[in-house]
């Protein structure tokens, strides 16, 4: 599920981006880069490749956001993002209802939460972390992805401004909105770094779940001899 909903965002930002379907952006997307650059490093050196890229790809994604969130907030103002959080159609219902919360936030929340516990990418890594690094590694790792929706949900308040008159192109799924606030108000070149960064956020995904996937088939599937189980052991 989490290679498969990655890919489909993928999907969306190329069919944005091309002005193709929906559908033929995903078939695209899935052979040409988001499954096969992905499969062919996992598939050279397993979850090694992908701690590595997983790296590279966090210094992509943060670098992009020091630069394109506050040069955006320069651009537009605080009260530009205030002015979004009752949504397009300016009605008394925030983001801090009640109604909204127990509706959607709180039911996002639980999601999310029981996907930490049961999804076998981070058991993988919980393993593979050394003996008293585990606490630190996980909650580094929440507060470095916790800054990443923070700072990109500014740009759907932003698209939610009816002042700014920024709309999604029809047949485009409203997660999108990102990408047509920061082609609007900025240059070319941010917005292809704001691209570059999202396609390596969904990268990243999708190496985790490509070698999650594959450690369940090697434990669980997988038949071993005595002699192969001692040499796995040794490693």
């Amino acid at each position: 599920m989490a290679v498969t909903v990655q890919l489909y965002a993928g999907g969306n930002l190329l069919a944005l981006m091309l002005g193709i379907p929906v559908y033929q952006a995903v078939a695209v997307l899935t052979i040409a880069l988001l499954a096969a650059i992905p499969l062919i490093y996992s598939l050279i050196s397993g979850l090694e490749a992908s701690v590595i890229t997983d790296f590279v790809q966090l210094i992509i994604i943060i670098l992009s956001l020091i630069i394109i969130i506050p040069w955006i907030i320069v651009l537009t103002g605080a009260d530009a993002i205030l002015a979004g959080l009752r949504g397009i159609e300016m009605n008394t219902l925030n983001i801090f209802d009640p109604g909204l919360a127990f509706s959607l936030g709180i039911v996002t929340a639980i999601g999310l939460i029981s996907g930490a516990i049961s999804d076998q990418q981070y058991w993988q890594r919980g393993f593979a972390i050394k003996k008293g690094h585990l606490k630190k590694a996980f909650i580094f790792g929440a507060l470095a992805f916790g800054i990443v929706p923070i700072a990109l949900g500014l740009l759907g308040f932003l698209g939610a401004n009816p002042e700014l008159a920024i709309t999604l192109p029809e047949g485009i799924d409203a997660s999108m909105i990102g990408v047509i606030v920061v082609s609007k108000l900025l240059p070319l070149w941010a917005s292809i770094l704001f691209v570059v960064m999202l396609l390596s956020a969904l990268s990243s995904t999708i190496d985790s779940g490509l070698n999650a996937g594959a450690s369940l088939y090697a434990t669980d599937v997988m038949k071993y001899n005595k002699e192969e189980k001692n040499l796995m052991l040794r490693f």
